[in-house]
């Protein structure tokens, strides 16, 4: 929809056009202006020129347009849509102002407007502010005389946007702030776990003292030291921030209800000395991101880091079940990603993976935000990302796989 608010950019504008009305029908004769000025039909042909501007400016705002929303432009490196946008624009422009004049000059008079002397003055007069000016739209579009509607789209999206940003940021906060209150627990359980070892001595020793001590002392002690053990096992479940499944030693939130995010703290808790590894034997669950750029493979890790992958040993990752595909150009570590997917840009057709946060900040921190956001889109194959969530397909998968072993050849600093 076509909206205009009056303003002063419209006072530029109308300007604008005066002052180059003027240049394309007066630029040419600045050294001797007056014979020029004095025809009776010049000002005609000025007054007519305006409109036929605004049309102009009309017809570049259609094409900037379809250029800035257009899914067929959007991907087109920025060198190219810069060449295909001057064609689309001053290149049909003169085109269509040669045939405008020629239609009235050249079919009422026996003038060529194709001679040297148009090419020497007039074409430049008309040729160059337009030139310029759909240079500098191209790169500063908002300042279009037209608008059609989504540019406002586009800034409530990102008001959203931001503000969606900033109750994270309160959420992680408060994260923060309830892992400080755990870990005062934790301490205040850990000095009880010795007070009680304490006690537990001290009741030994005074047993052994007094031989005296009824049958219902030595049942209060086999209690209390039941209780010790009980805590103490407490206590380093507690220490080590997961409650474990006796029979399997995995969480129980996981075994009974495939929570992944619970199984990535029970794994990383059990392997903190990893996160930072330079070793090239590396596992699974050290891998978030696996990138192909042309005929190469790279492995991004959790601290950050990027390494290459031998094509063997790509072509077996990529048969772990945990690797899921979700564009042409990478497989994500099911480990770390959120189950729902974040919509992408309206119209794309793309959503965005979300990975957990801690390890999302690690790996923008170090290979950037906007790469990282632009390889975590998938569109197509968004089927079997949200295929891996299903809970039938949780049951079948085997944290085992995630402690497979490979190597990478070296390190790359890119």
């Amino acid at each position: 929809m076509l909206t205009i608010k009056l303003n002063s950019k419209h006072v530029w504008y109308a300007t604008g056009v005066v002052f180059y009305a003027l240049l394309i029908n007066l630029g040419s004769a600045w050294d001797n202006l007056m014979p020029r000025v004095e025809r009776p039909i010049i000002w005609l042909t000025i007054l007519l020129t305006m409109p036929l501007l605004v049309l102009y400016l009309y017809y570049i705002a259609r094409v900037m347009h379809a250029f800035n929303f257009g899914s067929r432009f959007q991907q087109l490196p920025t060198t190219v849509k810069l060449i295909l946008f001057l064609l689309a624009t001053v290149f049909v422009i003169w085109v269509f102002h040669l045939i405008l004049l020629y239609t009235v000059i050249v079919g009422r008079t026996s003038t060529s407007l194709f001679s040297m002397a148009y090419f020497k003055a007039d074409f430049w007069f008309f040729i160059i502010p337009i030139f310029l000016y759909c240079i500098y739209l191209f790169f500063h579009p908002k300042l279009s005389l037209f608008s059609f509607g989504e540019e406002k789209r586009l800034l409530e999206e990102n008001q959203l946007l931001k503000v969606n940003n900033s109750s994270l940021v309160n959420v992680n906060r408060k994260l923060v702030d309830i892992k400080t209150e755990l870990l005062s627990q934790n301490r205040a359980l850990s000095s009880s776990k010795e007070e009680l070892k304490k006690c537990n001595e001290n009741l030994s020793v005074e047993m052994k003292e007094k031989g005296h001590l009824s049958k219902q002392l030595l049942i209060e002690k086999e209690a209390l030291t039941h209780v010790v053990a009980l805590l103490s096992d407490r206590v380093k479940l507690l220490e080590e921030g997961m409650v474990i499944s006796e029979e399997k030693s995995l969480p129980i939130l996981w075994i009974e209800s495939r929570k992944v995010h619970v199984l990535l703290n029970y794994i990383y808790e059990r392997n903190l000395h990893r996160v930072s590894s330079t070793e090239i034997l590396k596992f699974v669950f050290e891998l978030m991101i696996m990138e192909r750029v042309e005929n190469a493979y790279f492995a991004i890790y959790a601290d950050g880091s990027k390494w290459l992958l031998p094509t063997v040993v790509a072509n077996q990752l990529m048969e772990n079940p945990w690797m899921v595909k979700i564009s042409k150009d990478a497989f994500v570590n099911m480990l770390y990603c959120e189950k729902n997917l974040k919509p992408g840009v309206h119209g794309s057709g793309k959503k965005d993976v979300v990975m957990v946060a801690f390890f999302r900040a690690i790996i923008d921190d170090k290979l950037g935000n906007e790469r990282m956001t632009k390889l975590l889109k998938t569109g197509r194959l968004k089927e079997r990302y949200d295929n891996f969530w299903e809970y039938d397909n949780l049951l079948k998968m085997d944290v085992a796989r995630l402690y497979d072993t490979f190597h990478s050849d070296f390190v790359s600093d890119s």
